[in-house]
């Protein structure tokens, strides 16, 4: 058995997949993204593209950041990335960088926006290193980010007996991805709803509660 250690891109993940947004299709503009189906068990999620005769799911890594200046939103995904942790998926955090910009409006004012840094360094690293380590035969990285091609190729030179699998996420191309690597398949709706994390997970002495509309209602 192959062992197959999978790289998540959750920023990527979740503006291609939950969060909603406008794609044009056929050149007709449609509103896509689900959000209820953000309380997501990436390791069943990542089960559904292996071949199961063949490979086996070695560690599983989820790249994102908590946006700690909306209490709201950060106590949800701090809740989301404990869920994860009980499915022994390792969790690496990158930070948010206060940014200056100006606004484009006639008003021109200065504001302060936030832009997520890290995350991209550190799935390069990690995916690079466990291919060098020989903690893995195959890595499958999902992202459409195509900052993600040099760390790809670099990956593909030093270790040219790995392999490399690019799972893209929903309404995504990524042609400049799927160019470098071995193989691609795609994550559809049917994927992720058959990849829903239980509403509430025993873990220790506490229960771990799938935020409100962040799983399908149930009449």
């Amino acid at each position: 058995m192959k062992k197959v250690n999978c790289y998540i891109d959750g920023f990527n993940l979740y503006h291609s997949a939950f969060k909603r947004h406008i794609v044009h299709i056929d050149g007709n503009p449609e509103r896509v993204g689900w959000p209820e189906l953000r309380w997501q068990n990436l390791r069943v999620l990542m089960e559904q593209f292996i071949v199961p005769e063949k490979e086996t799911i070695g560690q599983i890594y989820y790249f994102s950041a908590v946006a700690e200046w909306l209490p709201s939103k950060a106590e949800k995904h701090h809740r989301y990335i404990e869920a994860l942790k009980t499915q022994n998926i390792l969790p690496i955090l990158g930070k948010f960088k206060e940014k200056e910009k100006k606004c484009q409006a006639t008003c021109k004012e200065i504001f302060i926006s936030h832009e997520e840094k890290e995350s991209d360094v550190n799935v390069a690293i990690y995916m690079l290193s466990d291919l060098l380590l020989d903690k893995c035969e195959t890595a499958y990285l999902i992202s459409g980010d195509s900052d993600m091609k040099p760390a790809i190729l670099l990956a593909k030179k030093l270790c040219p007996n790995k392999r490399i699998g690019l799972i893209i996420p929903p309404y995504q191309k990524a042609s400049d991805l799927r160019n470098s690597v071995d193989f691609f398949k795609k994550v559809t709706k049917n994927h992720l709803k058959k990849s829903l994390l239980p509403r509430e997970i025993i873990s220790g002495n506490e229960i771990i509660q799938a935020p409100i509309n962040w799983l399908p209602n149930v009449e």
